[in-house]
Formats: C-alpha cells, structure tokens, sequence
C-alpha cells in the first residue's frame, strides 16, 4: 500500500492503464505521450491549471484526441478519489476548446475537369459530376437508376456513412 503523497501521475497511469478495454487502452497510450508536463509530478501537487495546460496543448488535434485525454484525466482522478491520495478531482473542471471548423473540400480545377471529360471515361465523368465514390458507383445495380419527368436519379443504397444513401 503506497503512500499517496508521493504517487506521480505516471505511477498512476502505469496502475490503471491496464483497466481499460482494448480499443480505449491503444487511446489512452496514444494521448498519454501530451502529459510529459505532468507525469513525473505528484499526484497531490496537480491543479486544474496543470491539467489545462496540458489539454490546451492539444490545440490542433481532434475533438476525440482531446476526449481520450479528458478520459484518462478522469480515470486517474477517480483511481486516486478511491484510495484518498487527493479530496478533489480537478479533471471534472478541464474546458476542451472543440475544433469547429469544417475541413477544405478538395475541388478540382478546370485543367483537371478538361483531363477527365477529355478521356471520356463514363465512369470518371459520373463521380466527377455527381459526386459519388468509387465504392458507391461499383456497388449500383441495374435497378438503383430509374428515370423520373426525364431525368436519371440514382438511388446509392450502399455508401461508407447513412447520410451517403441518397438519390442523385
């Protein structure tokens, strides 16, 4: 039985990081690399404004980067709630500053357009101009194009996420 007034973040993790399943353990390693800050400091020392630090350290990184990280916080918090090395857990107090931005669309320029309308292949000009992946256009059957008031629609029944089942 340790004396928790000398138990670092690190000691911690190396106890607990076992505990978690196998998906969230490959997570948690993979964030634990952003507490360099912080893993050799007692336990009993670390604020709110360490654990802060470290997060907004992961500015550029993923709102799920940024979770996982939140995740582990909690979880050695709680280990040390349990066995009263620390009376309050600060990690219930971390802000996640969420990336809202939505990413760049790759568009292509009239140059590419020209390559591809030039070779005239029939299946490169239906994804450039409806937008459909190649998984999407090899999984069409026969039945998915009906015609409707003199227009072709696409029924795409198979696609990498829900909102990719439509009608073009």
């Amino acid at each position: 039985n340790a004396d928790g007034r000398y138990i670092t973040f690190g000691d911690v993790y190396n106890a607990i990081i076992d505990d978690f399943t196998p998906s969230m353990k490959r997570s948690v390693k993979a964030v634990y690399k952003y507490c360099e800050p912080i893993k050799n400091k007692r336990i009993v020392d670390l604020k709110i404004d360490h654990y802060q630090v470290v997060m907004d350290s992961l500015e550029d990184k993923s709102n799920s980067t940024k979770n996982n990280l939140k995740i582990l916080f909690s979880a050695i918090n709680t280990y040390c709630l349990e066995r009263d090395y620390i009376i309050k857990d600060y990690s219930q107090f971390v802000k996640i500053k969420r990336k809202t931005e939505i990413p760049k669309q790759n568009i292509y320029t009239k140059k590419e357009i020209a390559v591809v309308e030039n070779s005239a292949d029939p299946l490169q000009m239906i994804m450039l101009y409806t937008g459909m992946r190649i998984s999407e256009l090899l999984n069409l059957k026969t039945k998915d194009i009906t015609e409707h008031e003199n227009r072709l629609l696409i029924h795409v029944t198979k696609a990498k996420t829900r909102s990719g089942v439509r009608i073009i």
